[in-house]
C-alpha cells in the first residue's frame, strides 16, 4: 500500500546481503505482477460501481474492536474500492463509533485477528441500523498486520475482498486456491488450511 516501495527496497537489501539476487527479483516481480492483475479487475469501473467498504478490528501493537481501522489499507487500494477512513492519513487509526455509523458502508470486512472484539462491537444495538449489518454484507478476512506486515496475506486478502465486492470480476478465481498460489510462490507451502483452523478463514459472518 503506502510503504510499497519501502518493500521493495527491503527485499533487495536482502537479497544482495543473502547473495539470493535471483529471488529477491522474483518475489518482487510476483508482488506487483499480482497487484497489476487485481487493479486491471477493477480500474475501469465508474464511482457508482464500487461499493464503500470498510475494514475494522485492524492490529496494530495489538488487537482492536470494530474502531480499529487503515486509512490506507492496500487491499482497497489495489481493488479500487471506496474506503470512508482514507482520508485520516496513513497509518493505523482509532475512529469512533458515530463516525461508523455515519459513513454506513455497503460492505465491513473483519480482521480475524481481532475477532472476538468486533464481534462485541458489533453486536451492540447502536450497530443494527447499519445497512451492511442489515444487508449481511459483513465477512473475515485473514489477519495481515499486528507488529509487522504479513504480504502473502495482504495479496490473499485482496482477492477474496475483490471477489466479494466485484463478484462478475473475479468469477475466474476461487479465492482459497489463488490464496494457496501465493503462499506457494512466497513461503514455498499451501497454508490456507492453517490460516482456517486458526482464524477460520474467508466468510460470511453472521450477527446475532
Amino acid at each position: 500500500g503506502a510503504h510499497r516501495e519501502e518493500v521493495f527496497d527491503g527485499l533487495k537489501l536482502l537479497g544482495n546481503v543473502l547473495s539470493k539476487e535471483k529471488r529477491s527479483s522474483e518475489v518482487i516481480n510476483f508482488i506487483k505482477d499480482t497487484i497489476v492483475d487485481l487493479e486491471n479487475r477493477t480500474q475501469n469501473l465508474k464511482s457508482s460501481e464500487r461499493p464503500t467498504a470498510y475494514v475494522g478490528g485492524v492490529n496494530y501493537k495489538g488487537s482492536h474492536g470494530i474502531s480499529g481501522t487503515e486509512p490506507k489499507f492496500a487491499p482497497f487500494q489495489f481493488l479500487n474500492a471506496r474506503n470512508p477512513a482514507s482520508s485520516l492519513g496513513v497509518e493505523h487509526v482509532m475512529v469512533s463509533n458515530e463516525k461508523i455509523i455515519e459513513w454506513d458502508p455497503d460492505f465491513i470486512f473483519v480482521d480475524e485477528g481481532s475477532y472476538s472484539l468486533v464481534m462485541k462491537d458489533l453486536n451492540d444495538p447502536k450497530f443494527k441500523g447499519l445497512g451492511a449489518v442489515e444487508e449481511r454484507n459483513i465477512y473475515g478476512i485473514l489477519p495481515q498486520s499486528y507488529y509487522s506486515h504479513n504480504f502473502a496475506n495482504v495479496l490473499a486478502n485482496s482477492y477474496f475482498i475483490g471477489d466479494v465486492l466485484y463478484p462478475e470480476r473475479f468469477s475466474d478465481v476461487s479465492p482459497v486456491r489463488k490464496s494457496d498460489e501465493i503462499y506457494s510462490e512466497l513461503i514455498g507451502e499451501s497454508v490456507y488450511s492453517k490460516f482456517k483452523k486458526d482464524f477460520g478463514g474467508f466468510k460470511k459472518i453472521e450477527i446475532s
